[in-house]
């Protein structure tokens, strides 16, 4: 880890501040480079001058990446990424140790190449930029004049500002666990081969965030919150109880349901390491119970069994917590202090006690406890069967 990343990590841990960063940008003359080499968009983010830049690999930052909002196309000309598309310029993941890097992407705008790419020219018109506030040069209010990371990172710091006044008692782990838990892929993106969800996670992480997933709830829509900050140390864990009503988890019930589940922790950093378990005082990682499993019996897994607890519940999780796991087979989620993943499931598969825990692992040194928030989302993908009132009786009835 580098020392400023590494710095970023600490200033994380001691104080439970946010960092809102760039992903970098790819200079133009390395995309023409790339382009004039037979190496076109988006083939060479597989190289490394596209991988993140310093320090955006920080663990416990929020490293933000760009994509474009332009189909752009002339009779000569052409837009580097199509709406919803990676940005020509935006830097990709993986980050150090194989973590999820970037965590989430904006608009920031991409842009235009001459089609004959032995002498390739590089423009940003108007279409394929941002708009932005301008400060200066001195001129209209707002303006449609430039591109980069530096202008998608605002745009989900914002975000986090707005969490920040709904939940000014909370932790900013937990703005971190709620802006990723309401990013998704463009909708383009369903239905995908494992190929192409890989391509995704590196360029886009888990995707674009949303102010009104991350800040609301619905009918139809339930994010479940650790309010306050937590802490485990090495050998603890947590276990956390969702109450699921009989509407949902009857066997004759079979909606579709949408599981979401994030955590977000910090945990003190020692840069010398060269794996992330050393490199970090204690680390999480996350469970949950299997399909009909009971409380008690879950519980008597993770307190007894221990490490032995290697299973995702059977559920068919997105990224997985094992690198052969899940539609992400060459990524794992629990190298990152930012560990989002989901999974579709009938609401019959939910058990009607599910259960969530969050356990603590050696690091460098059991002195310092790794902090943390969970968030929880459960959705009905066809908005077909209610869902935030059932589960808030529920809970209130517990």
């Amino acid at each position: 880890m580098s020392a400023w990343a590494a710095a970023i990590d600490n200033q994380s841990y001691e104080n439970d501040i946010l960092f809102i960063q760039a992903a970098g940008n790819i200079s133009s003359s390395t995309i023409k480079h790339f382009l004039q080499h037979d190496i076109n968009y988006p083939d060479y983010f597989k190289e490394d001058a596209a991988r993140i830049s310093n320090p955006a690999q920080s663990l416990q930052a929020l490293t933000v990446g760009s994509v474009s909002s332009s189909d752009f196309e002339t009779k000569d000309l052409i837009a580097l990424g199509r709406m919803d598309e990676v940005s020509s310029f935006s830097r990709c993941g993986p980050g150090i140790w194989d973590t999820i890097k970037p965590d989430v992407v904006e608009y920031g705008g991409t842009q235009v190449c001459t089609k004959d790419h032995k002498m390739p020219l590089l423009t940003t018109p108007p279409p394929v930029c941002p708009e932005l506030l301008r400060k200066s040069p001195e001129g209209c209010a707002y303006a449609r004049d430039d591109v980069g990371t530096s202008f998608a990172a605002p745009k989900v710091a914002s975000i986090a500002a707005r969490l920040e006044q709904l939940l000014p008692d909370s932790p900013a782990l937990l703005y971190r666990a709620l802006i990723a838990q309401s990013a998704r892929w463009p909708t383009s993106a369903d239905h995908i081969s494992k190929e192409t969800a890989l391509s995704l996670i590196r360029h886009m992480g888990y995707g674009i965030p949303d102010l009104k997933r991350a800040t609301e709830n619905d009918d139809y829509r339930i994010t479940l919150i650790t309010p306050q900050l937590l802490q485990l140390g090495e050998g603890e864990a947590h276990i956390f109880q969702i109450p699921i009503p009989e509407e949902l988890s009857a066997i004759d019930k079979d909606y579709d349901i949408l599981l979401e589940i994030t955590l977000s922790y910090a945990a003190k950093p020692r840069r010398t390491r060269r794996r992330v378990n050393g490199y970090l005082s204690t680390w999480l990682d996350w469970r949950c119970s299997r399909m009909g499993e009971a409380a008690e019996n879950f519980s008597r897994r993770i307190f007894d069994t221990g490490k032995r607890v290697d299973d995702d519940g059977n559920f068919h999780w997105a990224v997985g917590e094992q690198m052969n796991h899940g539609l992400l087979a060459d990524i794992s989620r629990r190298n990152g202090t930012l560990q989002k993943d989901w999974c579709l499931l009938k609401s019959n598969q939910l058990s009607d006690k599910f259960c969530i825990a969050v356990r603590g692992h050696k690091g460098w040194s059991s002195l310092f406890k790794a902090k943390y928030a969970l968030a929880i989302s459960i959705e009905a993908i066809h908005r077909d069967v209610a869902i935030y009132e059932p589960i808030r009786a529920e809970i209130e009835s517990e």
